[in-house]
């Protein structure tokens, strides 16, 4: 009996989070229909560089698993909210997966997704020393053990999220990012998807064993706002052209927002820890 209940909350839940609508122009009114997003450890943040810990790791401490495994499609959704891809692979033996690093287990993919904003000042979501850089990609895990994204992300320990801020640059942006905004005027209209050509994750350049993070417990950023994920956010920033930010500015959010990053949350106390590399 309790198995059955269980399995119904779990349907009912996806249901409702399918169905969750809300705006930008107003985040500040979300917790007044999603009360999760008014907890006291809700992301973004602003990175406290100052009152982080050091922790100084070798490289491949925190390990992507799998990242250079080829999914076996990809599919590019406008859901209004953002542009989300949904890679598949053969079987959960070539799936994506972090361990390592401050996680004590293993966090598969789920979807990667971006935050952009209505000019190159503003976009991300996460700030450093309160500089906003253009855009900010997602790149969502849940807890191997939980069995599914929808009960992970109902429990404290359930998701892990890399972070990674892109900033202007005349240098070539990863084949990542080239890769999905070659359909990016197929998906322009909200509920428009479109097949991908499957890349490996590796693609977007996050295994270079220089680069610096850091971790902190938080929040989904968008409702339900679900206090379940540990933040991995890249202290590098990574480079995208000036076309391809204003490409993504063309794709058409709900309720005609122009941007789609949340405001920043208080930091209420919460430990930071500051990591070498990946």
């Amino acid at each position: 009996m309790f198995t059955f209940l269980r399995i119904l909350f779990i349907f009912l839940f996806c249901g409702i989070a399918q169905s969750q609508d809300f705006s930008y122009r107003d985040p500040t009114t979300w917790g007044r229909q999603y009360p999760m997003c008014n907890g006291n450890n809700q992301s973004p943040v602003d990175l406290p560089w100052r009152r982080s810990e050091s922790v100084i790791l070798q490289p491949g401490v925190l390990r992507l698993n799998n990242y250079r495994n080829v999914p076996n499609s990809m599919r590019a959704t406008n859901n209004g909210h953002t542009i989300e891809i949904h890679p598949v692979w053969r079987n959960n033996a070539y799936r994506p997966y972090l361990s390592g690093g401050p996680l004590r287990s293993q966090y598969v993919v789920e979807q990667f997704h971006f935050h952009w904003g209505q000019n190159n000042n503003v976009g991300s979501e996460h700030t450093f020393r309160g500089g906003r850089s253009s855009m900010e990609l997602h790149i969502v895990h849940w807890k191997r053990e939980y069995g599914s994204f929808a009960a992970a992300m109902q429990r404290r320990d359930g998701l892990a999220v890399i972070a990674a801020l892109y900033q202007p640059s005349t240098g070539r942006s990863s084949n990542g990012i080239q890769q999905i905004w070659r359909q990016l005027r197929n998906l322009r209209q909200e509920n428009s998807a479109v097949q991908v050509s499957p890349f490996p994750l590796s693609d977007f350049g996050l295994l270079n064993p220089t680069h610096r993070y850091m971790s902190y417990f938080g929040s989904l950023t968008t409702p339900t706002c679900n206090e379940a994920a540990t933040w991995l956010v890249a202290l590098n920033l990574f480079p995208i052209s000036n076309n391809e930010l204003r490409d993504i500015r063309l794709v058409r959010l709900r309720h005609g927002d122009r941007h789609n990053y949340r405001p920043l949350q208080r930091l209420n106390n919460r430990r930071f820890t500051s990591y070498r590399s990946y």
